[in-house]
């Protein structure tokens, strides 16, 4: 299968979309979220303020443009090939799924992108809001692949085993982020619950 690269328009529509996503960041961080506007935002990468919305919904999308990526990553993950069970394909998937949940947590714009969330409650809801989708969302995919080992509860079950444990790993090294070694440690204590448990 030949992969087709994207065009000039595109590329250029994914550099802006990134430099309004950066951007915003340094001016909440300065200004504040609430204080920041769209045409702020807009005057930052020298486009249009009517243009902000060709690439963000509204304002509160800009902050979390790197989730929604990856979110959009996740529904593009193979979950199952040929003739392979759930918990084989639960270890092959781990570290996809772990940089797709971790969101680049050692990344000094995401420290700042949390502390922003952190201090907007509308931006707290907005992001379990995702995270709640994203999480149904995987869940629903692991229910059409496996229909023969899971059910409703057990998908949600073992996606929320993942994405929860990976979560709270992050939330513990502040700033950097877990490291790669911790990362392993996690996913391994994962499937070895999800192999104790799907066992019974």
């Amino acid at each position: 299968m030949v992969e087709v690269q994207p065009g000039l328009r595109e590329r250029k529509k994914v550099r802006t979309r990134r430099a309004l996503a950066d951007a915003a960041v340094g001016l909440f961080a300065e200004r504040g979220y609430e204080e920041t506007t769209i045409a702020d935002l807009a005057a930052a990468v020298e486009i249009a303020p009517r243009t902000f919305f060709s690439y963000f919904p509204a304002k509160e999308d800009v902050l979390f443009a790197d989730i929604d990526d990856r979110i959009a990553a996740l529904a593009k993950v193979d979950l199952r090939q040929p003739g392979e069970r759930l918990l084989p394909a639960a270890q092959r998937m781990a570290g996809q799924l772990a940089k797709q949940v971790l969101w680049e947590s050692a990344d000094v714009k995401a420290e700042a992108r949390q502390r922003i969330i952190e201090g907007q409650p509308s931006l707290q809801a907005a992001l379990l809001l995702r995270l709640r989708a994203a999480d149904q969302m995987l869940a629903a995919r692991l229910l059409a692949a496996y229909p023969d080992e899971v059910d409703e509860v057990i998908a949600a079950a073992v996606v929320g085993a993942f994405t929860s444990a990976l979560r709270t790993a992050a939330a513990a090294a502040p700033g950097r982020g877990p490291s790669a070694g911790e990362v392993q440690r996690v996913i391994g204590r994962v499937v070895r619950l999800l192999q104790h448990g799907l066992g019974a």
